[in-house]
């Protein structure tokens, strides 16, 4: 558990981007994270839910929804993302806790949910195996940003893009799906089902199109090309532009 001592850096971090949430955007990213989610979960009950970085919870509440969850819970460094998520699922046990060290017995919780977490933290197999000792079933949602147009921001800007310091939600990590599923693999966590996943035009180009009265005849023809090279050629959209890996696991107990 974190202790009510004065926050460290990564702390402070997320408390400043859990107080300026753009919650239109956080909604239809998290109905997005569910369906994706829900496409390789088995469609069965998981009576104990727990979302380990669960934000708002919105994801939470949507996979518990679905899957018929009794039991919901929630942890999260940041204190600022609880209070929204206690308006949000209200029913829910949510505990601010570190997930390096989570709060619960071995093999208590039928289902843990890891969205959008591991490339925040800097050890990812110390989470993973944490999660491993909690959990009987995990869900994962991975983003895969090490792309192309990546690599050539970092060129061409001449600094790093990745760390809380550089990173708008602090990723300090870039992979690709082997990268994702070896980070697995090594802490005996094989998926049972997996699948790589893009989110639909409404979030991939919600800034863009928030700001189309502003927007470059630039901006409009690299867009024009990115959604024809998604449309046409998945393959090689993936490898310029990213994917996102959606898994399941379940947890073999040594």
């Amino acid at each position: 558990m974190i202790s009510n001592e004065e926050p460290c850096p990564t702390i402070s971090f997320y408390e400043r981007l859990g107080s300026d949430l753009d919650t239109t955007r956080e909604r239809l990213d998290a109905n997005w994270k569910v369906k994706s989610l829900l496409e390789v979960i088995p469609n069965r009950k998981f009576n104990a839910v727990l979302e380990v970085g669960c934000g708002s919870a919105l994801v939470l509440r949507g996979i518990s929804k679905v899957i018929g969850a009794d039991k919901k819970i929630g942890c999260d460094l940041a204190s600022s993302v609880l209070t929204a998520a206690k308006i949000e699922i209200p029913e829910s046990i949510l505990v601010r806790a570190d997930a390096m060290c989570l709060p619960f017995k071995d093999s208590t919780i039928d289902l843990v949910i890891l969205s959008d977490i591991l490339e925040h933290v800097a050890n990812p197999s110390l989470l993973l195996k944490e999660a491993r000792r909690v959990a009987k079933h995990i869900a994962f949602k991975i983003p895969l940003e090490k792309c192309l147009m990546i690599k050539l921001q970092e060129i061409l800007r001449r600094k790093r893009i990745y760390g809380l310091e550089h990173h708008q939600s602090g990723h300090l990590y870039a992979w690709n799906k082997r990268q994702a599923l070896s980070i697995l693999a090594a802490v005996g966590l094989k998926p049972l089902s997996y699948k790589l996943v893009e989110p639909p035009e409404e979030i991939r180009y919600y800034s863009t199109s928030r700001a189309s009265n502003k927007s470059t005849f630039k901006t409009r023809v690299v867009t024009w090309l990115e959604k024809n090279t998604y449309k046409k050629m998945r393959g090689i959209y993936r490898f310029l532009y990213g994917s996102t890996l959606v898994a399941f696991a379940k947890v073999e107990k040594s």
